[in-house]
């Protein structure tokens, strides 16, 4: 599949000379202030389409964009609106290069909608062109430390996509969320490296013709089969195959299922020597998002329940809850949010309590995870946490965020034979503040963010506080 990947990439990168004529195909998982201001229009009704699956494809909120009349809205959305048409825009430019210097300092762990942590240093250099009705970039990345000891070259973020009428088919390494959370999410999320992936979506998202579906409204659909980790140690060319499909079936209300498979496993048996095969697991998700509206702002309240061993909802799943809030104006927006998740769920053969069960496999020896990293929430397994943040940034490109984190770790204080929670052993409480900037810097658009946090380890004293940084500059060409 990596071979295919890249040779497709390629093909596609020497076709510039035709004549360009569309936008690129998505709004990616990477900005999360341009995300702000999409969640802002859909809760205003603007919007009418889910908007809770990235990539999103533009062509979904093309025509929702095109009929508003800027000079009819309310100050507080005028902003959003702007913002989103003007990244549009820029989308529609066609041939594109870019160049991105970022780096982190060794401990920083946890990489929420947009960020990515995946080596100490990254300096990335991308192309991007669009054609009728094809779109590819090529993006090679060189790591320094890669927290995976994996290869330093990579092609993370490239991508080659067609468009097939109201679909559009893709071999890409682009990030995947899936979900309404602003802090984390379930059963996929940009935590984890991209997977190298044969991608199918729905390009347009228009209501089923079927007349039994049609209280529906606009239905969404993307489906994925790609590569895991070839090093994993547990399963020889194991593959990862996703599906979600999302709906509007009112103005205020959008809902979600997310199902993910690790499949197609198999290892050598140590006793006979004999190709043993793997059982499958499986991941499923729900969730909604549920619009509200003042003459102050506004926001949404938000959940995602996931289980991976289709028995007890209650007891056996994992979950996640929030509620956001958005003011703007003509110049500026901001966005309040708390969230709170809970990965402790309890195995469907165990009467004692939960642990050591979600995103874990009997098999699968390290769980679900990519390159050692969970592919679902951030907090990984057996980790409960709440998150109060902040969000504003203006139209001249200046952004702070503020989030203030209180985490429970491997909360089983256990870890099981193989697997188990990558980053504790056992059970610690960690208080964390992370503080973020964003502004122009030399032409391009700088961003930094500054972690501070002390750890506690069950039955112990609070520990000394620690820093980590993180810092990203793009220059755009």
């Amino acid at each position: 599949m990596k071979a295919l990947f890249i040779v497709t990439c390629i093909c596609l990168s020497l076709l510039s000379s035709i004549r360009v004529a569309q936008a690129s195909p998505w709004l990616e998982a990477h900005d999360p202030y341009l995300r702000q201001s999409l969640l802002t229009l859909a809760n205003a009704g603007l919007v009418s389409v889910p908007v809770n699956t990235y990539p999103l494809p533009w062509k979904t909120i093309m025509a929702d964009l095109a009929e508003i009349n800027a000079n009819n809205l309310p100050e507080s959305l005028q902003f959003a609106l702007s913002h989103v048409r003007h990244s549009l825009h820029q989308a529609r430019h066609g041939a594109q290069t870019s160049i991105m210097v970022q780096g982190h300092s060794e401990k920083l762990t946890l990489a929420g909608f947009g960020e990515q942590h995946h080596e100490r240093a990254k300096v990335s250099v991308k192309r991007q062109f669009i054609g009728r009705n094809w779109a590819a970039r090529l993006q090679v990345n060189h790591r320094n430390r890669p927290v995976d000891n994996s290869n330093p070259t990579s092609l993370d973020g490239s991508y080659a996509a067609l468009l097939l009428g109201d679909w559009i088919f893709s071999v890409d390494a682009l990030p995947l969320w899936w979900g309404p959370g602003q802090d984390s999410t379930l059963v996929m999320s940009t935590h984890a490296r991209p997977i190298e992936k044969l991608q199918l979506s729905r390009y347009q998202s228009e209501p089923a013709s079927t007349p039994v579906l049609s209280w529906l409204g606009p239905v969404s659909f993307t489906t994925f089969i790609g590569q895991l980790d070839p090093g994993r140690g547990d399963a020889d060319d194991s593959l990862l195959w996703g599906t979600r499909i999302t709906s509007r079936p009112l103005p205020a209300l959008e809902l979600g299922v997310s199902h993910s498979s690790q499949m197609n496993g198999s290892r050598v048996d140590r006793t006979d020597g004999d190709l043993v095969s793997i059982d499958d697991n499986h991941l499923l998700g729900f969730d909604f998002r549920y619009s509200l509206m003042s003459d102050y702002g506004n926001g949404a309240i938000y959940a995602e329940v996931a289980n991976d061993t289709a028995s007890n909802w209650l007891s056996d799943s994992a979950w996640l809850a929030g509620m956001e809030w958005h003011q703007g104006s003509a110049n500026s927006m901001s966005t309040w949010y708390v969230e709170a998740t809970d990965t402790e769920a309890k195995c469907s053969d165990s009467s004692s309590r939960s642990g050591n069960c979600f995103y874990e496999h009997q098999d699968f020896f390290n769980g679900y995870r990519h390159h050692g990293q969970a592919i679902g929430s951030m907090f990984d397994t057996d980790t409960r946490a709440v998150t109060l943040g902040y969000r504003w940034f203006d139209n001249t490109g200046l952004g702070w965020h503020f989030k203030l984190r209180s985490i429970q770790f491997n909360m089983d204080n256990s870890q099981p034979d193989n697997g188990g929670h990558p980053f504790f052993d056992d059970a610690t409480d960690r208080q964390q503040i992370d503080v973020g900037h964003r502004r122009g810097f030399m032409g391009g658009l700088l961003e930094i963010t500054v972690q501070s946090w002390r750890d506690r380890q069950l039955g112990g004293d609070w520990q000394d506080t620690e820093f980590g940084g993180y810092l990203r500059w793009e220059w755009r060409f």
